[in-house]
C-alpha cells in the first residue's frame, strides 16, 4: 500500500468485539487502575427542571 502525505492511519485502541480474550484483558487492565476508595460515578435523580418539564 502506498501512502500519500494526506493519508492518516487510525488504529483502534479497543480490542475487536469478537476477541473475547483481548476484551477480558482490556477489562482487567482498566479494573487495575481503580483504587479502593476511589470516587465512582453515581446516578443523581432529581425533579425535572428547565427544558425537561
Amino acid at each position: 500500500m502506498t501512502q500519500n502525505k494526506e493519508d492518516v492511519l487510525v488504529h483502534s485502541v479497543y480490542p475487536d468485539p469478537d476477541d473475547l480474550e483481548a476484551l477480558r484483558n482490556h477489562f482487567l487492565e482498566l479494573r487495575e487502575r481503580c483504587k479502593p476508595g476511589m470516587d465512582t460515578h453515581e446516578e443523581m435523580f432529581a425533579e425535572p427542571m428547565g427544558d425537561e418539564i
